[in-house]
């Protein structure tokens, strides 16, 4: 099962790269995004699942979690301008103007997913760390903890989604999504 899991997870990282237009993501930088991804997914995945049965194991995966948020963080940190390993950029269009053709939508997308994921599991984690650490109440790790599923399986979709738009015939997802921007816009 949890074999499944990170299969699926770093399937899922390598549809939803966004390397700059013009520059495809180097093998290394897969590899590490892969091999991070399923750090993260299956650290946070055996916490979450032994959050009432083992503790040890519990604890044990909520530091892998913030292991791998810190590598993250410093690689990101160091990683030049435009790289896939750079942190994301979270910029919204200007008003009134609506992302041009579907790879913009969705790097859009994926950028603000992943900061709302990351956040997201950095204060899950950090508050388990507080509760243990300091004795602080654990009610504060547990909703975070039990919000993040949902977001997660948003990502998911998200990814499948997009990739099912690249299968599609060249033009045809950017001619729909066009369709509905324009049939939303008032007269």
């Amino acid at each position: 099962m949890m074999m499944m899991m990170m299969m699926i997870t770093t399937t899922m990282t390598m549809m939803t790269i966004n390397p700059p237009p013009g520059r495809k993501p180097s093998k290394t930088e897969l590899s590490f995004l892969m091999g991070w991804h399923g750090l993260l997914s299956g650290a946070f995945l055996v916490a979450y699942v032994t959050g009432e049965g083992s503790y040890a194991m519990h604890v044990f995966s909520g530091v892998m979690v913030l292991l791998a948020l810190g590598i993250r963080l410093l690689v990101g940190l160091g990683a030049p301008k435009g790289s896939p390993l750079a942190l994301p950029t979270l910029s919204l269009p200007p008003a009134g103007q609506a992302p041009s053709g579907i790879r913009a939508v969705q790097r859009l997308i994926n950028n603000w997913m992943a900061a709302a994921l990351l956040v997201l599991i950095t204060l899950a984690a950090l508050s388990g760390w507080f509760a243990h650490d300091i004795g602080m109440d654990d009610d504060l790790h547990e909703g975070l903890a039990e919000a993040t599923p949902a977001l997660i399986f948003v990502h998911i979709a998200f990814a499948v989604t997009f990739h099912a738009l690249k299968s599609l015939p060249s033009g045809t997802a950017a001619r729909v999504a066009a369709e509905v921007i324009n049939k939303n816009k008032p007269n």
